[in-house]
């Protein structure tokens, strides 16, 4: 049986959870329900970790967004959606997303698209390669439009 914190010791507990890295909402009311915290106590505690800035709907958008793009690559489409799947408003998720610099967003396209190509083997047909990497681009969360506009530019 685990131990019942008090509602200090929760808080203290989502806060640290909070500090060690950017947290949603969602994510701090999933730790808390696993700590087996009422549903008044996660009121009350995530209330706190607002006003005392350890949440932040806004700042873990943009933070996200940022990483997801740099170090995952993920395209807007699929940052998007694990944003929506996290509850976070549709507003923050404009926001965050118009961060990220159109150049940049291309850029990054571009590389994955040469990377895919050369790594296919090169028997396969110019069709089935253009495919395989449309493909792959797109299941990274990228525009199918862009994603033909780029492969164009580069083929």
């Amino acid at each position: 049986m685990k131990k019942k914190y008090s509602l200090e010791e929760l808080y203290f507990k989502a806060a640290n959870y909070c500090a060690y890295q950017e947290r949603c909402e969602q994510d701090v009311y999933q730790k808390l329900k696993q700590l087996e915290a009422e549903p008044n106590e996660i009121g009350k505690v995530v209330d706190k970790l607002y006003e005392e800035n350890f949440l932040n709907q806004e700042r873990y958008a943009r933070s996200f967004t940022r990483g997801h793009f740099e170090y995952k690559k993920w395209g807007k489409l699929k940052i998007n959606y694990a944003l929506k799947s996290k509850k976070i408003p549709t507003l923050l998720i404009k926001k965050a997303l118009k961060e990220i610099e159109e150049k940049h967003y291309r850029d990054v396209l571009s590389k994955i698209i040469i990377k895919k190509r050369d790594s296919l083997k090169k028997d396969l047909c110019v069709q089935e390669i253009a495919q395989k990497v449309r493909n792959y681009a797109a299941s990274k969360g990228f525009e199918s439009e862009l994603i033909k506009e780029v492969w164009n530019e580069l083929n």
